[in-house]
């Protein structure tokens, strides 16, 4: 077995990002390390944007281009 893509989510407190957790959730080809948005945000999963970008294989982005800088 081929090892999980390691998947971070950008804007996960807006609708999109709300959408795809559940979704790479029940995929075992995906592994939902954490997610992250503007500086100071929190929520469920979300953990420091650095350490999402060090970790993670892919980053989905759902931000806003002001939020994504």
């Amino acid at each position: 077995m081929t090892s999980r893509i390691k998947v971070a989510v950008a804007g996960a407190q807006g609708h999109m990002g709300r959408a795809v957790i559940p979704i790479l959730a029940a995929d075992l080809a995906f592994m939902h390390i954490g997610s992250f948005g503007r500086a100071g945000s929190t929520g469920d999963g979300s953990i420091d944007r650095e350490a999402a970008i060090e970790a993670a294989d892919v980053i989905l982005d759902f931000s806003t281009a002001s939020a994504a800088v």
